[in-house]
């Protein structure tokens, strides 16, 4: 005879501390990204054109000087 024992489930286990270290690491990305775009768009227009003009696109200010402005 075989017989399965289940642990009783804990009810009060929350994903929250998981959602939270991914929102924070995807934040620290999108951060790295735009300070990156600051200091040296060139780099970005160089390495990434699809991610680069998909920026320039929705914020022609930021990646303005690239395209020839000041």
């Amino acid at each position: 005879m075989n017989i399965l024992i289940r642990p009783p489930l804990r009810r009060d286990l929350s994903l929250e501390p998981v959602a939270q270290s991914l929102t924070s690491t995807i934040e620290a990305g999108v951060s790295t990204i735009f300070v990156g775009l600051a200091e040296d768009p060139y780099v970005l227009q160089q390495r990434n054109p699809a991610l680069f003009d998909m920026i320039a696109a929705e914020y022609p200010q930021v990646t303005h000087s690239v395209h020839g402005g000041v």
